[in-house]
């Protein structure tokens, strides 16, 4: 995913946590420390809701968190807060 978002960078980033081989702090961390457009907006959705989780999402340089299952209108609206629509 990071040597696509290398190549092809989108205007908004959706990760889980959880997810095999790289997880998504490993994710944000990747971009955030990457060669190219290392300040898009970067959006968690995960199952998971702890503050622990959410501070150090944050800290990485996460930029929004979404709990799974969500309404559309949530994702919707984050995307727009933080892509500035």
């Amino acid at each position: 995913g990071l040597e696509i978002f290398a190549a092809n960078p989108p205007d908004v980033v959706l990760t889980d946590i959880n997810m095999p081989r790289l997880d998504g702090f490993g994710v944000i961390q990747g971009i955030r420390g990457g060669p190219v457009k290392t300040t898009v907006p970067i959006i968690v959705l995960s199952t998971e809701s702890g503050g622990e989780l959410k501070t150090r999402a944050r800290k990485a340089g996460a930029t929004g968190w979404i709990v799974k299952p969500f309404e559309e209108s949530s994702l919707v609206s984050v995307r727009k807060r933080v892509c500035g629509i």
